[in-house]
């Protein structure tokens, strides 16, 4: 297996993982949330989030790995860092807006490929703290995140009435 930066011309691809992602969501989340996350993968949404994705590639601050695996796509990392303002002074910190390996090659150590080479990237950008958001449902996302020394610091509760 090969982490390396995605290529501009491999961006369209990602929308294969993304629509896997959103099913992936629907199914762990229930028709009880389903107001509360994006699960749409018509034509609209795709154009969205891939033009959103280009958009995000361009930027200096912006990293998206690709895990390759006999010359085939099998998962991604897209991180950015940026700055909190209203920290006095600011502070420059991480945030991995989403990491994904298809179905098939989970468990396999992919993810954690993925999350070594990013952490050391937000290293040599000198970043002292990296966020994500992870729904509550997904244990195997929290299991990952707990195991590189990420910690629970706010719960975001919800009720549907």
């Amino acid at each position: 297996m090969k982490i390396r930066k995605i290529r501009g011309s491999e961006i369209d691809f990602l929308w294969n993982f993304e629509k896997e992602n959103r099913g992936y969501d629907r199914k762990l989340l229930g028709e009880k949330f389903k107001p509360f996350y994006i699960s749409d993968t018509n034509e609209g949404e795709k154009k969205s989030w891939l033009e959103e994705v280009k958009k995000a590639f361009q930027k200096n601050n912006v990293l998206i790995l690709v895990a390759e695996e006999k010359g085939h796509l099998i998962g991604y990392i897209w991180v950015k860092t940026h700055f909190l303002n209203y920290l006095k002074p600011k502070k420059k910190v991480g945030y991995i807006n989403e990491l994904f390996v298809k179905k098939e090659f989970r468990g396999k150590g992919v993810s954690s490929k993925l999350m070594e080479k990013v952490l050391d990237w937000f290293k040599g950008q000198r970043i002292g703290f990296v966020s994500l958001g992870v729904f509550a449902q997904n244990s195997a996302a929290i299991n990952l995140y707990k195991k590189f020394g990420f910690e629970l610091f706010y719960s975001y509760m919800r009720k549907k009435l």
